[in-house]
């Protein structure tokens, strides 16, 4: 995984539409000054962490297998989806 150090600290950032490459969106990052991209090796088959406004990404899979992802956010009850129907369909609420 590719990540910008301390770059969660800003906020989300604007999002570019690519229409060639293996991504479709790219974070603007003409805002604030950034750290430079740091490269952190992820073994196979192993588990990561990073809040979800650190822009990240991985390098191109040269191998045959998929590669498989999950997301899963966690948040205060205050800080609940504006849109009810969001909240009732995609929330858990756990004690």
């Amino acid at each position: 995984m590719i990540y910008v150090p301390e770059s969660h600290q800003h906020g989300l950032f604007e999002i570019e539409k690519v229409a060639e490459g293996p991504a479709h969106h790219i974070p603007n990052r003409t805002g604030p000054k950034l750290q430079d991209e740091v490269r952190c090796p992820v073994p196979a088959g192993s588990v990561i962490f990073h809040h979800s406004s650190t822009p990240h990404c991985s390098a191109v899979n040269r191998s045959n297998a998929w590669r498989r992802a999950h997301s899963f956010t966690m948040q205060l009850l205050t800080r609940a989806s504006e849109i009810e129907l969001l909240n009732q369909e995609l929330s858990l609420e756990i004690d």
